[in-house]
């Protein structure tokens, strides 16, 4: 039980909203802490090393490709004593699960660094939700460490990949083509800090300007990073279980490239095709002659050749002068 600081004390003698709160058992500093919160009550797991060992700490991130099915995720950290410096040579493991931790499949084993970073690389089906833990053993008198994260994975028209990053669980994933929204469900521990990365082609992006991110339906502000061929978007907030919404704003691509104007420039082309043979058969068509009476001073004794292409005949005539033939506009 942790008492409220009462305001009207000279000295502070509780907790303030906010504070941190640290735990220690026999003198060891455990692995979390809480945040104070005035009237209220919180699990926290902890957990000491073991009698006379020195703790590490171990880092996890995920750097996902975008385009399919040429799909990959480079897995990198670090591997540190309690002061930061980095333990080298050690042997690490990687693995993942798809039932939520009940089973894991190993990837690769791995060193780390001299500086204790390491790396890897994995290529999952590029669609469905995944827990990555990354784990080292430890050695002498060094407990060993792990490391966890989540990424959920779907795909676009089979061309490109939409990848969520999380310490958070991430389900639902899925993205709105008509709408250019992806929206996905984050769940985490109450009173914890969660992070996600979402990383999205920039073939996709007309203006990163244009890109909302909503949490629960409030729009939030996050970071954009530019890297080679996605865009990262970062953000923070308090763990729950959130609904989340990333709108990609305008459209890249042009109207005719879209299904909808594919189709309207098929429309068009047909109905010209259309026209232009209706017309072009109006234009061979000779026009019919009136029957010229007889006695007339137009009467014609010979019928001659007809000029289809300009709609009308130059007859022969026997006897009287023949008179020019009247012209006619060119067109349908």
């Amino acid at each position: 039980m942790i008492p409220s600081d009462n305001p009207d004390a000279p000295e502070k003698d509780g907790g303030i909203t906010g504070n941190t709160i640290e735990f220690y058992v026999n003198g060891t500093k455990a692995d979390r802490t809480a945040t104070f919160e005035s009237a209220s009550a919180k699990q926290v797991d902890l957990s000491i090393p073991a009698s006379g060992l020195e703790r590490s700490t171990l880092t996890v991130s995920l750097d996902c490709s975008v385009t399919y099915p040429e799909y990959k995720v480079k897995i990198g950290g670090k591997l540190t004593y309690v002061d930061g410096a980095g333990i080298p040579e050690a042997i690490l493991q990687a693995s993942y699960s798809a039932t939520s931790g009940q089973s894991w499949l190993e990837i690769t084993s791995f060193n780390s660094t001299v500086d204790g970073d390491y790396y890897a690389e994995w290529a999952p089906n590029a669609s469905g939700n995944y827990l990555i833990k990354v784990s080292w053993a430890g050695k002498g008198n060094i407990e060993g460490a792990e490391a966890y994260v989540s990424l959920a994975v779907t795909t676009l028209e089979e061309k490109y990949v939409f990848s969520v990053i999380s310490n958070a669980t991430i389900s639902d994933l899925v993205f709105n083509s008509t709408s250019r929204a992806l929206g996905f469900t984050l769940n985490g521990p109450s009173g914890t800090k969660g992070y996600t990365n979402v990383t999205i082609a920039k073939d996709l992006i007309a203006d990163p300007a244009e890109m909302k991110v909503y949490v629960d339906g409030s729009q939030i502000n996050c970071t954009t990073i530019p890297n080679n061929a996605s865009l990262l978007l970062h953000f923070t907030y308090q763990h729950s279980s959130l609904k989340v919404v990333v709108n990609l704003g305008l459209s890249t691509q042009l109207f005719f490239e879209t299904p909808l104007g594919i189709a309207t420039l098929f429309g068009i082309v047909a109905v010209s095709i259309a026209i232009i043979y209706v017309g072009s058969r109006r234009l061979r068509q000779p026009e019919k002659t009136k029957p010229i009476k007889s006695g007339s001073k137009s009467q014609v004794a010979s019928t001659g050749q007809a000029i289809p292409f300009l709609n009308f005949q130059v007859p022969t005539f026997q006897g009287y002068e023949a008179r020019a033939p009247t012209r006619r506009k060119f067109g349908y």
